[in-house]
């Protein structure tokens, strides 16, 4: 049933992308947790994690097992097992005594009912229930880190198509502005004020940037398509047609500041996940110990047998005195096990999960270390590229005034095109490095939020 509803909303929800036309940000992270490729599979490998944990309760649950044995016996060995109670019926005696349930007949059926239970095997069985809750806790914790990945993700892809739709406007722009060099070159030339290299220049200029365009579009509707694919939607034929949020808004986003960046690794999901496994690991020790330690099981069967002479499948479970039916047999009891010598196994065993422990220890303090180096190697260039955001924002409307400045000059006749069409470059260069810049500025942010646990969907 949830698999149905989790297939049907995916579908509502892809339709609906499909169709709105606008993705916000926030709407792309909702799906990508939600369902999304990563999501879907992490949601199925939730309910395997569960059932292996009841997997594991079951196993200090009693067994109750139903027998049914069917054997039939050749003459010469039926005969020879009844040569005694023969003998018995035949002394004067015992007449009158029923040897008939203790004789062997040539047809035989047990029916037979048997219960174990566990009672105590060293402590196994317990702390194969802990490993099993200690595990799914940890699933949960990997499971959020997941989840978090997803968005980081999403919010990657989405920066990238945003970057790559502003760079496209970028090429636009600067083909629009040599469209209109060219037709005011083309009003020069006839008048006779500028050579014809000039026009022909501009002429060249106008391919060029028409190239650039096509490009720029190709490089936007791949990076559509592949956040479409991060968030777990098959791109269609109309996704080229769909568009993102305004670059103003996420302009607004980078001027609310720094956020605050003196938290500690304590609440990553991953470290907190590698410290369950430790715990796993001492626990592993405790089992191997119960190895040395004596178990107790109870038990309990309860059978019968019928017998007879001929066989006759209508009469098998007939209650007529066709059938002997033999005295019920019920067993009950206690088994106790001491381990006393297996070749050195419980010991081997013991030094191998104390060294694992140990290893896993070790495994933790590393990635401890590594997380507080991470953690300030993304505080430190996030503060970095906040400034350098700022610096590309400065630059960019420096050369948009020199690019203002140097076009009245060149329409004067006071500069040459090839200063002219620097400066231009340089424009262009400087507008999309501070998309850039913004951009990644946002993304060490999110960086940052993931590696101590707190990256939420966009609100």
């Amino acid at each position: 049933m949830k698999k149905c509803i989790l297939l049907w909303t995916f579908l509502l929800l892809g339709m609906h992308i499909l169709h709105a036309k606008v993705l916000t940000l926030s709407e792309a992270e909702n799906i990508a947790i939600s369902t999304g490729f990563e999501a879907r599979r992490k949601y199925y490998e939730e309910q395997v994690k569960e059932w292996e944990k009841r997997e594991v309760l079951s196993g200090y649950l009693p067994k109750i097992d139903y027998n049914i044995n069917f054997t039939r016996f050749d003459d010469s060995t039926v005969q020879n097992a009844n040569i005694a109670f023969d003998m018995l019926e035949n002394s004067p005696m015992l007449q009158g005594v029923d040897f008939k349930s203790s004789k062997m007949y040539k047809n035989s059926l047990t029916n037979e009912i048997s219960l174990s239970q566990p009672l105590y095997n060293g402590g196994i069985e317990i702390s194969a229930i802990k490993i099993a809750y200690i595990m799914k806790k940890a699933f949960k914790l990997q499971q959020e880190e997941s989840r978090q990945g997803d968005i980081f993700n999403t919010r990657k892809a989405y920066f990238d198509a945003l970057a790559a739709i502003e760079r496209t406007k970028v090429v636009k722009q600067s083909l629009g502005w040599t469209k209109q060099n060219l037709h005011n070159a083309n009003t020069k030339y006839a008048a006779g004020s500028i050579p014809k290299t000039d026009l022909l220049q501009w002429e060249a200029e106008v391919l060029q940037k028409e190239s650039e365009v096509l490009e720029a579009k190709a490089f936007e509707e791949f990076l559509i398509m592949s956040l479409l694919q991060a968030i777990g939607i098959p791109p269609a034929e109309n996704s080229s047609l769909l568009s993102l949020q305004e670059f103003d808004l996420f302009e607004n986003w980078y001027k609310k500041g720094l956020i605050d960046t003196d938290d500690s690794i304590a609440s990553n999901y991953q470290l907190q996940s590698i410290k369950l496994y430790t715990q796993v690991a001492e626990v592993n020790k405790r089992i191997a110990i119960g190895a040395f330690l004596p178990k107790l099981n109870a038990f309990c069967t309860y059978s019968r047998d019928n017998g007879w002479e001929h066989f006759n499948l209508e009469k098998m479970f007939d209650k007529s005195d066709y059938i002997i039916q033999k005295p019920k047999n019920v067993t009950a009891g206690l088994t106790l096990t001491v381990p006393l010598f297996h070749g050195f196994k419980n010991s081997i065993g013991y030094k191998k999960s104390n060294y694992e422990y140990l290893k896993i220890m070790t495994e933790e303090k590393k990635v401890e270390s590594q997380l507080r180096v991470n953690l300030k190697r993304i505080a430190l260039f996030y503060k970095a590229s906040y400034q350098g955001a700022k610096a590309a924002k400065k630059q960019q409307e420096l050369m948009e005034r020199q690019l203002d400045i140097m076009q009245k000059r060149y329409n004067g006749g006071l500069v040459n095109q090839s200063q002219l069409l620097e400066v231009s470059l340089g424009a262009s260069q400087t507008r999309i490095n501070y998309i850039q810049k913004l951009f990644e500025c946002l993304l060490y942010e999110a960086e940052y939020l993931k590696t101590i646990g707190k990256l939420e969907v966009t609100q």
